[in-house]
């Protein structure tokens, strides 16, 4: 038998990048369901608390402290701007929604397509991105319209906010939280 017949052995050799991937996977899925819980829990509201939602909304795509630290008409105002900007909460549930169904339909299908399921939870991660953004974007135009004396009010309102931790939805911070 020569040397090009013989094929090399198999080795259980570890690849990192299916570890990165899974791992990227997992943190990936954990923000979107966070988001898609955030859509979900303010599904109800209607009236005045809708603005409530849309408040939470923005402040659930990663800018909690930053949008908690405003005045509650400057936080209506930026959820708002954001529903109309980003879409609105409806919108965002229907689009989270299918998005994990592609990605379950992709993790049931035989044969799996890794590829595939690969591009459908960078898309999701995508969106997400973009949502940010323009979360980032009118965090950052209200801040520049602001006076220097408003800027200071609210810098130290967000050291406080940092300093206590978070909230939950009735205004208990984690303090309040343990005493429970």
């Amino acid at each position: 038998m020569s040397d090009l017949d013989q094929t090399p052995p198999k080795t259980n050799r570890f690849h990192w990048s299916r570890v990165v991937l899974a791992v990227s996977l997992a943190l990936n899925l954990a923000v979107v369901g966070l988001v898609a819980g955030a859509a979900l829990r303010h599904e109800k509201r209607d009236g005045p608390d809708d603005d409530h939602a849309r408040t939470m909304q923005s402040r659930d795509f990663g800018f909690g402290p930053y949008v908690g630290a405003f005045e509650g008409d400057v936080r209506r105002d930026l959820g708002r701007a954001f529903s109309q900007k980003a879409g609105g909460r409806v919108e965002a549930r229907a689009r989270i929604q299918a998005q994990f169904d592609a990605v379950m339909a992709a993790l049931r299908s035989e044969p799996f397509d890794a590829a595939m399921f690969e591009s459908l939870i960078v898309g999701q991660q995508s969106d997400l991105a973009a949502r940010q953004e323009i979360g980032a974007r009118l965090l950052a135009q209200k801040v520049a319209q602001m006076t220097p004396d408003e800027r200071a009010a609210y810098a130290s309102r967000l050291d406080d906010m940092i300093k206590r931790g978070p909230r939950d939805d009735k205004g208990h911070d984690d303090k309040d939280r343990s005493k429970n």
